[in-house]
């Protein structure tokens, strides 16, 4: 199942594979009931630094829509990050990864 999947990743890199093939299994469908258990196993996830980050991004979403909107502004946030330093991914800590995410995120804007 995707979401043990996703709570069980590793690198960032995998989480984002995870994290797509998870939205593009919901929008065939209603499922907004499997949206909420996501976010709900990632705020319940401990001793991952990645899914902390995306748990930030999920906490104040209430509608299956809303966890897919905040799933791809994850994936969009991240995804340059992981994929140019791929090699590196698992090896960086917390504190540069934060610092990454807030430049990207402020590029965005």
């Amino acid at each position: 199942m995707l979401i043990n999947e996703i709570t069980e990743s590793k690198s960032l890199l995998q989480l984002l594979d995870l994290i797509r093939e998870f939205c593009r299994e919901t929008t065939l469908g209603d499922n907004a009931e499997k949206c909420i258990r996501l976010k709900e196993s990632v705020e319940n996830a401990e001793e991952n630094d990645y899914l902390t980050l995306l748990s930030s991004y999920l906490s104040i979403c209430e509608t299956g829509d809303e966890v897919i909107e905040a799933l791809e502004e994850f994936v969009d946030n991240c995804k340059d990050f992981a994929e140019a330093n791929a090699d590196m991914t698992e090896q960086i800590t917390k504190a540069e990864f934060e610092m990454v995410l807030c430049e990207c995120e402020e590029n965005a804007d």
